[in-house]
């Protein structure tokens, strides 16, 4: 699972559901144990499939997606020096994800996600807004 070695993982220590491979999803009744397993929680690892967040706005879901998806990166990363990894421990990774959580409320007005995603869709634009046609 996802471990707590930086800071870009501490959101996620203790927030983070798991779902287990089933094969390519298509069959219409794995919603229900898909939403299920996520439960309350905002961000799913998809064990040997991939990641899914959830969000009260689009830009909400996409920065927890996106900040999901380098907390990953990071561990593959530390994981491919085949050197053992530094575990936050628990009082500490509880606290920075803790921190980092207020620090994004108070900082975004309760706006998470806005800022980066404008930005990231004005970037979209130069480069080719035919995504909008």
């Amino acid at each position: 699972g996802l471990l707590p070695i930086s800071m870009t993982s501490t959101p996620f220590y203790g927030r983070v559901a798991y779902h287990t491979y089933e094969g390519v999803t298509v069959e219409v009744d794995e919603r229900e144990r898909l939403a299920h397993d996520l439960g309350q929680l905002n961000a799913m690892i998809l064990v040997n499939h991939g990641i899914l967040a959830c969000g009260r706005t689009i830009p909400e879901a996409f920065l927890r997606l996106y900040r999901l998806e380098r907390a990953a990166q990071v561990q593959l990363d530390a994981q491919s020096m085949n050197h053992p990894l530094s575990i936050l421990p628990d009082d500490v990774a509880r606290r920075s994800g803790e921190q980092m959580d207020g620090f994004g409320r108070e900082a975004t007005n309760g706006k998470f996600g806005e800022l980066e995603f404008a930005y990231l869709m004005r970037k979209m634009d130069r480069i080719d807004a035919s995504y909008r046609e």
